[in-house]
């Protein structure tokens, strides 16, 4: 058996997230049911990141064990053949056992998009629409607050009640720029994340960009460790998994 990594892409609007479904409608079901049409016998792949519904891939990271006699590009191929158009295998590459795509990852990028109306149709997918202009100075500024290491209990959907992973994650880097006068685009690299932290993340910088917030509370929720409910989600749509860093 070998062991194989890809990096891929995916459009996730028309998928519930990256993990396997009851439905099949996980990005996860999709590379899966490809696998076993090639391989013909079940095969169990591991991400990197389990990306909610409706979040995009640019640098989704999986491995899979597998027996092939033919090349990495010609078995990159026959998988891409059976892929939905939503799907896209980027690279395929034989790697040592000791790899795995979660466990040997030393950090994650995130990417967020804000669109101020209106929005062309052909991005609607892609970004969060607001009616608002931020005011980037701030946002940057409130930024700047989260770059550490933190205990982010605050900033996670479930409030560390129903996870066992540890809530105390390093932010290296978080930047926000803006591509032209109707769009910002948030970076957010890290050692790891926890549920909807990014989207937490992203949705006191727009608050705080429109004035609806004051940067002085991010300190104080992150010492209290409890989810306020002032606390706004960004949406999913405008979130990409943006890369991953390895050993």
């Amino acid at each position: 058996m070998n062991r194989y990594r890809v990096n891929c892409a995916y459009d996730g609007t028309d998928f519930q997230g990256w993990q396997s479904q009851p439905n099949g409608h996980g990005v996860q079901d999709s590379i899966e049911a490809s696998l076993e049409s090639i391989l013909e016998v079940f095969t169990r792949i591991h991400a990197c990141s389990r990306t909610d519904s409706g979040v995009h891939a640019r640098g989704q990271v999986f491995h899979f064990d597998a027996s092939w006699v033919h090349s990495e590009l010609a078995l990159q191929r026959a998988i891409s053949s059976k892929l939905p158009n939503n799907i896209q295998l980027l690279d395929l590459t034989l790697v040592s056992n000791k790899f795995h795509a979660r466990f040997s990852a030393l950090q994650k990028t995130y990417c967020y998009y804000i669109q101020r109306f209106p929005v062309s149709p052909f991005k609607q997918r892609w970004v969060w629409a607001i009616p608002e202009n931020l005011d980037k100075n701030k946002m940057t500024l409130a930024a700047g607050l989260f770059q550490g290491t933190y205990d982010f209990t605050a900033f996670s959907a479930n409030n560390g009640n129903t996870a066992k992973e540890n809530p105390v994650k390093t932010i290296s880097r978080i930047t926000v720029v803006r591509l032209d006068e109707s769009c910002l685009k948030i970076t957010i690299t890290g050692s790891g994340f926890l549920y909807k932290m990014v989207r937490s993340i992203v949705g006191v910088l727009v608050d705080i960009g429109r004035s609806r917030m004051n940067m002085e509370n991010v300190p104080l929720w992150l010492e209290a460790g409890r989810r306020s409910p002032q606390l706004l989600i960004a949406p999913a749509k405008g979130l990409f998994l943006e890369k991953i860093d390895y050993k």
